[in-house]
């Protein structure tokens, strides 16, 4: 309840009603009415009885006697209550009881204001009424009426239903708080303009996107404050189209504030009517649909992307309706069917599709629908227009709308029938290869290389091992095969596992016991992910007991050869041994004839100097005469003994015109007056690499079948020269790319006929008597071309001699030739002793005297026993010389015997001559460091060696 604004004159006229007793009583008493706060104060006389009052509807009118403490109530009263006029009138207390709890502190009060001043303001309150318990609101008006002496009588009011005014005001005031609302939160621009286009109302967002405050856009125009002329016109131009045209519209306008930049918006402006309807200005509701345009244009380039993509994709793309028709399709999806775009959007999915596909096709399409899948992807055949079929794979989708409002389907389809032609040639080659296996003649079975147990087997492997098929696809590697062991087993897993062919043999173990030999080829495979082994079997046990029988027999065929190939080869080193003898016996006439003249000048010598001893200066002239013949014959024993060697080939660099020199003085005497020999040398020639003792004894051997091929005498021309072969050239000897020596035998003699040149080089061919050749000088000197990366070959005419030609490579460095050997050194440094052990006198004191002159301190010993004792003394020596052989004692056993005494202590070997039993005693001699020395030796070259050996241990001993 609350106080009301409502006066006395708004509730009731002024007529005149007939008074009743209270009145007439109060008349007589002298009563007066004081009127209610507010309110004239009426007279006795105006005012009627309540119940002689005929109220209009929603208005009651009270009375309440303070005196008699009666309540009196208009009919208008009792309906304003819900109370029928003919029962009695409530208490006081009843009727406050009708009142809103809330509202009855109010009433009291105003009751008590009331009596004490007679005065009350208009009150508001809230009755239930007693038939329908509906709550209304009531206005109240009352004033109290008085004595003469001022003692209150009663109290008259009137009540006013005001339930649907204030129902109606309520709104009206939450309609306009809305309203208020709506125009600050909305992020909208509103706003209203009258009929010149000044703005009357521009909500918040309106003045935010102006950028100005209220009182800068109220009351102006546009073109009054806005920041962009051409704008501002735009927009008032638009306002006065809708005032002339009276119709509201929908437009974009251009807008944008200050600095930022211009955004679109889509206005709703309609005219401002008046109450009769004519126009006094425009509304609008502006909103920004910049985002909107820009996504629109986003929208429209991604459909014309898809549209793109649509029709220019590698894969048919197609729209089908809900009803099964085709609604679009690519020009590839056209393509593939053989329809014009046109032909197929006439036509319903399902005349397409082949017959034993459609129940399938429907029943995804209907899984679709329900929601049950997003999308069905399924292997579909099409009927084409030729009739053809098309296989292919089909991922279907359903396009719904926002509102999840199924539209249509979208499918891809996708062309596989090449795939399924492949898939149908592989499984009719699984097939063949089916049949291949099952009647292949060979044994063949399928093992997984992870357990190695039988996957499979065909009949012949069931044949071969007596087992059922069916027991042997149950059966483990290990049931059948007896030399299976791990490791086999690991190196086949390996192999099948990295995807490797492997072959082994092994033997198989039959239902019967029997075990057989196989081989056994393995090879990997896929099948369905899973890594499996195609073995096949090969039965080799008849091949294996073969190769026993053969190994045998080849065992004894082979110890037959050997003892051959030994006897054969025997036979040649005799022929060879007997060549080598032959030959040496051809140049021992002449070997002698040297000698003996060496020896008549070593006589003569030794006389002269007898007789002239007291003329030093003949014997000065003699000693060298005598030191010249020995070194004469020391080069013939070289020679001698070089040609009788039978080691391996030895290259060493060569110096061909000094080699050739040197076999023209001996061939010269050895082949006899009638022949002349000549040499024809280019001395720039460079250094051969070769066995320099087979060198010699090829060229002695054709020297002397020259000399043989000249029974009347001749001309016989050794000749050397450097021959360069090029990397593309092809030499008619055979010779690869190098640079190479030529040596070449010339002779005058009868020369040779064509069979018998086509045969010269061949073991044991001769055209001389047995007794005078072996047949094996022309093998062995080819042998030994080949041997030393040469080639040899012969060029012979009949009756105009023969040359034959030897090529040898040339040294790839060329080698330091030792310089011309110094005279003994000076006496000096004493403290270096030397040790000499020889069984001749006469070389320990000719070599005592030497090796003093050249300044070393000597001791001499007649034997290995006497240096031994003589190093058991203390004696000092610095260097150990020994002949290699002695009675007693030889070289290499007192050297041995000396460094156990003397560890480290350098020695120097003498020998005049050293079989292959010294070279093997040698290699398996003393360690340490010694220097074999060949004799006759001159005193430098042995003072050379010795000052080596003790450099040599000097560096040794300093690290």
């Amino acid at each position: 309840m609350q106080p009301s604004n409502l006066d006395m004159a708004d509730l009731v006229e002024q007529p005149s009603f007939p008074r009743g007793p209270a009145e007439a009583a109060a008349d007589q008493a002298g009563e007066t009415t004081r009127p209610a706060a507010g309110s004239p104060a009426p007279s006795a006389t105006t005012l009627p009885h309540p119940r002689c009052i005929h109220d209009p509807a929603g208005i009651g009118i009270w009375e309440f006697d303070l005196v008699n403490r009666t309540i009196t109530w208009s009919p208008g009263q009792y309906r304003l209550h819900g109370l029928d006029p003919a029962s009695a009138v409530p208490s006081f207390e009843q009727w406050l009881a009708c009142i809103e709890p809330e509202d009855r502190p109010l009433i009291l009060a105003a009751e008590a204001t009331l009596q004490e001043s007679g005065a009350s303001p208009p009150l508001e309150f809230r009755i239930r009424r007693a038939d329908d318990g509906a709550c209304r609101r009531l206005a109240s008006l009352s004033h109290l009426v008085t004595d003469p002496a001022g003692r209150p009588l009663r109290i008259i009011g009137i009540n006013l239903d005001i339930t649907d005014r204030h129902r109606t005001t309520e709104t009206l005031h939450q309609t306009e708080a809305l309203l208020r609302a709506i125009g600050h939160c909305s992020p909208d621009l509103i706003y209203a303009k009258d009929i010149a286009g000044r703005y009357l109302f521009a909500n918040p967002a309106a003045l935010a996107v102006y950028d100005l405050p209220a009182d800068a856009v109220l009351g102006r125009t546009d073109l009054e404050w806005h920041h962009a002329p051409d704008q501002a016109a735009a927009l008032m131009a638009n306002d006065r189209r809708i005032i002339e045209t009276g119709r509201a519209e929908v437009i974009e306008e251009l807008f944008n504030t200050p600095g930022q930049p211009v955004r679109i918006y889509r206005s709703a402006k309609a005219p401002l009517r008046m109450e009769d309807g004519r126009v006094a200005g425009t509304v609008g509701v502006s909103s920004d649909i910049t985002q909107v345009k820009a996504t629109e244009a986003a929208l429209r380039g991604s459909e014309e992307r898809f549209r793109m993509l649509f029709e220019q994709a590698a894969v048919g793309i197609a729209e089908v309706g809900l009803d099964g028709r085709w609604i679009g399709a690519n020009d590839r999806l056209c393509g593939m069917l053989g329809y014009r775009r046109d032909e197929l959007l006439a036509k319903t999915v399902a005349e397409t599709t082949h017959p034993d596909d459609l129940a399938a096709d429907l029943a995804g399409r209907r899984r679709l629908l329900a929601g049950e899948l997003a999308s069905v992807i399924w292997e579909k055949r099409y009927l084409c227009k030729d009739g053809s079929i098309l296989w292919t794979n089909l991922a279907t989708s359903l396009m719904r709308d926002q509102a999840g409002t199924p539209q249509h389907f979208i499918g891809v389809v996708q062309d596989i029938s090449a795939r399924k032609r492949i898939e149908a040639g592989l499984r009719e080659g699984e097939e063949r290869f089916r049949r291949l296996f099952d009647t292949a003649p060979l044994p063949s079975y399928v093992v997984d290389p992870a357990t190695f147990a039988i996957i499979d087997c065909n009949e012949a492997a069931a044949r071969m091992l007596g087992h059922d098929r069916a027991v042997l696809r149950h059966m483990h590697i290990a049931d059948i095969d007896a030399l299976m062991d791990e490791v086999t087993m690991h190196v086949s897993r390996d192999a099948a596992l990295r995807g490797l062919p492997y072959q082994f043999e092994t033997r198989h173990r039959t239902r019967a016991g029997e075990l057989r030999d196989v081989l056994v080829a393995l090879v990997p495979f896929d099948l369905a992910g899973r890594r499996l082994s195609h073995c096949t079997v090969i039965d080799i046990t008849e091949r294996k007991r073969a190769e026993a029988e053969l190994r045998a027999l080849t065992t004894d065929l082979a110890a037959r050869v050997r003892a051959e190939v030994a006897a054969r080869e025997a036979a040649q080193a005799r022929a060879a041994h007997a060549e080598r003898l032959q030959a040496l016996g051809r140049l021992a006439g002449g070997i002698a004839h040297d000698f003996n003249n060496i020896l008549q000048a070593v006589q003569a010598g030794t006389g002269l100097i007898e007789h002239r001893a007291g003329d030093p200066a003949s014997v000065r002239r003699f000693a060298r005469t005598l030191l010249n013949a020995a070194q004469r014959g020391a080069a013939i024993t070289r020679r001698l003994l070089a040609f009788a060697r039978r080691d391996e080939l030895q290259a060493e660099p060569i110096d061909p015109a000094a080699l050739l020199s040197g076999l023209r003085d001996v061939l010269a005497h050895t082949l006899g007056s009638s022949v002349t020999v000549g040499v024809a040398i280019n001395h720039a020639l460079p250094a051969l690499l070769a066995d320099k003792g087979q060198l010699e004894t090829v060229l002695v051997n054709l020297a002397t079948n020259a000399r043989d091929a000249m029974p009347e005498g001749g001309t016989l021309t050794l000749a050397a020269a450097t021959e360069t072969v090029g990397p593309e050239a092809t030499h008619p000897a055979g010779l690869g790319a190098g640079t190479y020596v030529r040596f070449a035998v010339i002779d005058t003699g009868s020369g040779m006929e064509g069979t018998t040149l086509a045969r010269a080089c061949e073991p044991f061919f001769t055209t001389k008597p047995p007794e005078q050749g072996t047949g094996l000088g022309l093998s062995m000197a080819q042998g030994f071309a080949g041997q030393s990366g040469g080639a040899l070959a012969i060029d012979s005419t009949p009756g105009q001699g023969t040359t034959v030609m030897l090529w040898l490579p040339a040294a790839e460095r060329e080698p330091a030739w030792p310089e011309a050997e110094p005279g003994p050194a000076p006496r000096e440094r004493p403290e270096r002793r030397v040790l000499i052990v020889d069984d001749e006198d006469m070389l320990r004191e000719t070599l005592a005297a030497g090796l003093e002159d050249a300044g070393f301190g000597v001791m001499t010993a007649p034997g290995g026993a006497a240096a031994l004792r003589l190093l058991d003394t203390g004696a000092k020596v610095d260097v150990l010389i020994s002949d290699l052989s002695m009675p007693g004692m030889g070289g290499l056993a007192l050297i041995e015997e000396a460094r156990r005494r003397r560890p480290g202590l350098p020695a120097l070997l003498f020998t005049g001559y050293a079989d292959e039993a010294t070279h093997r005693a040698l290699t398996a001699g003393p360690a340490g460091a010694f220097v074999l020395l060949g004799k006759p030796a001159t005193i430098a070259q042995i003072t050379g060696r010795v000052e080596a050996l003790l450099a040599a241990g000097a560096q040794v001993a300093t690290g």
